[in-house]
């Protein structure tokens, strides 16, 4: 399932956050809404992604967010 920034501003409740690495420097977005995981994605649809936890953090800033968790992707050598 998806969200949209915009429908995740509306929530009613706050949601917990999930951060995932997938790679060396990009990161992409999910929030548990009523126990199901939703990827977040931009208004126009985009998967949401950026470069670093703190544009993550920053991007989810002003939504209800309950509690953030990251999950930092470790490479093997």
């Amino acid at each position: 399932m998806k969200l949209t920034f915009a429908k995740f501003a509306q929530l009613e409740n706050s949601a917990a956050v999930v951060i995932h690495s997938l790679d060396q420097a990009l990161y992409q977005v999910t929030v548990i809404v009523g126990g199901e995981p939703c990827l977040l994605v931009e208004n126009s649809g985009r998967t949401f992604r950026c470069h670093s936890l703190q544009q993550a953090r920053d991007a989810l800033q002003s939504m209800p967010v309950a509690s953030i968790l990251s999950l930092i992707h470790i490479s093997e050598p």
